[in-house]
């Protein structure tokens, strides 16, 4: 039913604000994500699937946060790729924005990436050692570097939500779901009056 409800999303997000032409060349593209996400899901039937999929999220994430660092180190990543440079009126020159291939050719998308690939971290090794909880933090840590190169406000504000709740889980073990549906109606509420804390971020937040 998610993924059902994600393909008439992606095609009414056009619909919304008139634009029938964009419908019509995005079908293809959500059906593609939403079959696939389908067969995904069908597949994975065991926790030692679920672990193989969190190890792919975090081998794919260093690759490209080593990626980030280098073009916003030396000026270009693997295969010579340079960042992007992008205008940003509250410094009012151009600021170079790493980014990585294919679907990921975009700062945005290579940093939603590498903060949701974080919380994988954790779950890399079977065995919940303090070896295994140091290199996990480590590799957040490689993540958290190549996340600075992108400069995706979007991404900032997942890192925050995607801290929030590890920090409710980890604070509130038995009334976790309680303390981030208070954060979440209060982060609501603190919208309409952050924007002037916030400054250009302020539309990523909403």
């Amino acid at each position: 039913m998610l993924y059902a409800g994600l393909f008439i999303a992606g095609l009414m997000s056009h619909i919304s604000w008139g634009y029938l032409q964009g419908l019509l060349d995005n079908w293809a593209d959500m059906f593609r994500l939403t079959f696939f996400g389908i067969l995904l899901f069908s597949t994975v039937t065991s926790t030692s699937h679920l672990r193989w999929i969190a190890r792919a999220f975090v081998v794919m994430a260093m690759l490209m946060a080593v990626h980030a660092i280098l073009q916003d180190v030396r000026g270009f990543g693997f295969a010579g790729q340079r960042p992007i440079l992008s205008w940003r009126p509250n410094v009012d020159y151009l600021v170079p924005r790493s980014k990585f291939f294919g679907i990921f050719d975009d700062p945005n998308d290579l940093g939603q990436f590498l903060v949701a690939s974080m919380p994988f971290c954790f779950v890399f090794f079977r065995r919940r050692r303090f070896l295994a909880f140091a290199l996990g933090c480590s590799a957040v840590w490689v993540l958290f570097l190549g996340l600075r190169a992108p400069l995706s406000r979007g991404s900032q504000v997942g890192l925050v939500a995607t801290a929030g709740v590890v920090a409710a889980m980890f604070l509130f073990k038995k009334h976790h779901r309680f303390v981030l549906a208070l954060g979440l109606i209060g982060g609501l509420l603190a919208i309409p009056v952050s924007g002037r804390f916030l400054g250009a971020a302020w539309e990523r937040v909403d």
